[in-house]
């Protein structure tokens, strides 16, 4: 995504407005107002979004370093591992592309001291599993040393992505809509659970409550 996708998605987001209405410029004055208060609050902050389309760890490491010198450097977020282009040096066999990519990333959050949140894709095989569709640690696509290298591991599950009826209730009668389970199937630091939270579609966010 670019960065002026993920600004108006962040936009969204902090205003509360619906997507659909945004993006067609159809807001009323009070959800104008609204999103201006949500862009002057993302003003405030020292958030950096860099859409480079082809960045390998080089890249990311000179960029993250500079920002640290600067100040600049709490948290890094990238959307996704396997979209950062591996190294000369990693050859051409994937699944030591991306461990290469991967133990990469888990020195540079050393070095800096700065937490590093890593998207990764999933393989397909939860989609051909039978029974229940939770994702495992050994769906993580392309590399076993995802797994090995992460301090934790949360896998957002919509329990509604996978039901044929669009009116499906959990245990307690509430519609399944919404709802996701973030499970943490791997923490280093701390034990393995499970936490309920809600997906607003129409507003693009996570809450940990319906909204």
């Amino acid at each position: 995504m670019s960065a002026t996708q993920l600004m108006d998605r962040l936009i969204i987001g902090c205003s509360e407005v619906g997507a659909d209405q945004y993006k067609a410029g159809t807001l009323t004055s009070t959800e104008m107002t609204a999103v201006d208060i949500g862009v002057h609050e993302i003003e405030q902050t020292k958030l950096l979004i860099d859409d480079f389309p082809y960045c390998n760890m080089g890249y990311i490491r000179r960029t993250a370093r500079k920002r640290k010198r600067e100040g600049k450097c709490d948290l890094i977020i990238i959307d996704y591992l396997q979209l950062i282009e591996p190294d000369k040096s990693a050859g051409s066999v994937r699944e030591q592309q991306i461990s290469m990519i991967s133990r990469g990333l888990k020195a540079l959050a050393k070095d800096l001291d700065v937490p590093i949140i890593v998207l990764s894709q999933l393989s397909r095989d939860v989609e051909k599993r039978g029974g229940t569709r939770m994702p495992q640690l050994s769906d993580l696509r392309d590399s076993g040393a995802i797994e090995q290298d992460a301090d934790m591991v949360i896998f957002p599950y919509r329990p509604a992505y996978y039901e044929e009826m669009s009116n499906s209730k959990d245990e307690n009668g509430l519609p399944l809509k919404g709802c996701v389970k973030l499970i943490v199937s791997k923490n280093r630091n701390g034990r393995t659970l499970d936490v309920d939270a809600y997906h607003n579609e129409s507003m693009t966010f996570f809450s940990d409550s319906r909204i």
